[in-house]
Parts: structure tokens; sequence; C-alpha cells
């Protein structure tokens, strides 16, 4: 059997960018995540860094001469869209697309300085004529 800390997935995503702590200012500043551990350098630069972004721990990647950086897309579900929004803007994220009502909640799209895109979703569920239940 294989051991997994509690809480933790069988899938854990990385995201690999230069400047990993100013990515840990966004992941929790504006995404609402929480730094769990950290692996520095000597000279204090940060190896790795895990964060837990609601119920998924991500892991932070310095880039350097083991891993390139690298941009991915990724969902998270959030608990108040234009809260999260504002503070991704204001975190220096760039909209791709405005806070939205769909058949499966609210939905918006940015992209965080390091070109990595955050799919945002409220699970606010509208019946289909488009009204709240």
């Amino acid at each position: 059997m294989m051991f997994r800390p509690i809480g933790e997935h069988a899938l854990t995503p990385c995201i690999v960018v230069l400047g990993a702590p100013l990515l840990l200012d966004f992941l929790v500043d504006a995404l609402g995540g929480s730094v769990q551990d950290q692996e520095r350098r000597e000279d204090g630069s940060i190896v790795q860094a895990r964060v837990r972004l609601g119920d998924t721990v991500v892991m932070v990647i310095e880039a350097g001469r083991q891993f390139s950086p690298m941009c991915g897309a990724y969902c998270l579900d959030v608990e108040n869209i234009d809260a999260t929004m504002a503070r991704a803007l204001l975190g220096g994220a760039t909209l791709d697309a405005e806070v939205s009502d769909t058949p499966a909640g609210r939905q918006a799209r940015v992209v965080d300085p390091f070109g990595n895109l955050w799919w945002l979703a409220e699970d606010e569920r509208i019946s289909q004529d488009g009204m709240a239940p």
C-alpha cells in the first residue's frame, strides 16, 4: 500500500516558475491558499513549497537547471468568485473571462503573472431558465 499523507491525493499539480516566492504570494493572497511547508536553499531561495488550495495541495517549484518554467491550466472552486477575482487582479493577474453565470455555477478566468490560466468556479447552480434556485 502506498503511503499518502491525510488529505492529499494521488495526483499533485506542480507549478514550475522563475520566482517561486512571488507565485506563493499570489496563491496565498489572491487565491486563498496556505503554505504547508517549503524547502529553501542556503541562499534563501525556494527549492519547492507545498500550498493547500481548498482540499488540494499544489507543489511550487523554482525553475532552474533541473526544471524549466512551464505554464499550466487549473480549475479552482472558490467560495466567493467576485472577491477572488478582485484579489487575483490586484495580485497581478490579467482578465481572461469576466464572471458569468452558467448552468454549472458562476465562472471566470484569469492568467497569473507567470502565464498560468486559472479557471475559477463558484458552485451556485442556476436553473435552465437562468434563475437561481
